[in-house]
């Protein structure tokens, strides 16, 4: 509304100057040589000067609404990154969820393996317990084909499939972005 205000203002102070300088004379000059206002000139000065007042108004309001728009919107930005901060330094999963969630396993979990699923589980960006569900998968899958029988999945275990999986290369950036999260946690 304030921006409408400003161009009428400005669009009527504009005019009525037009208007003076091409139809009508607002000022006259006396015998002494001064200039004194017409008829006219008397009707429109008032005119343009609550014109020009009324512009700088809306134009001042307008900025203030601006400014009020900007620091609305750095003050939700900056409520977002504060929720964003206090949630990624909180795991996704527990120890215990890990726990939970592959109790059902046939295979039985070594210490490093359920920490080595944790991780994958929290890994920043790419991990979940679809990460460490399929990790543990591969790993059960690989070592079954060459033992009849497994007593525990180990962090090895786990590592050795993720290298037939990902490749010595993508097991490798896997490991350096759990270390990262291991160093921020």
């Amino acid at each position: 509304m304030a921006d409408i205000l400003k161009y009428a203002a400005w669009l009527m102070s504009t005019g009525i100057a037009l208007a003076g300088s091409w139809l009508f004379e607002f000022t006259t000059v006396r015998l002494d040589g001064r200039r004194q206002l017409t008829r006219p000139g008397r009707w429109f000065l008032p005119v343009v000067i609550l014109g020009v007042v009324v512009g700088f108004a809306a134009q001042f309001k307008s900025d203030a609404d601006n400014r009020r728009d900007v620091e609305t919107k750095k003050a939700v930005l900056e409520e977002q990154k504060n929720n964003i901060e206090r949630l990624a330094g909180e795991p996704l999963f527990s120890v215990d969820d890990i726990k939970n969630v592959f109790a059902k396993s046939k295979v039985r979990l070594s210490a490093d393996a359920r920490g080595r699923l944790y991780a994958l589980a929290n890994m920043p960006e790419c991990g979940g317990l679809r990460a460490a569900t399929n990790a543990l998968r591969l790993s059960i899958h690989v070592f079954q084909k060459s033992r009849k029988s497994i007593d525990a999945i180990t962090a090895d275990m786990l590592c050795r499939a993720s290298r037939v999986l990902h490749g010595l290369e993508g097991a490798k950036q896997i490991e350096h972005r759990i270390e990262d999260a291991r160093r921020v946690a």
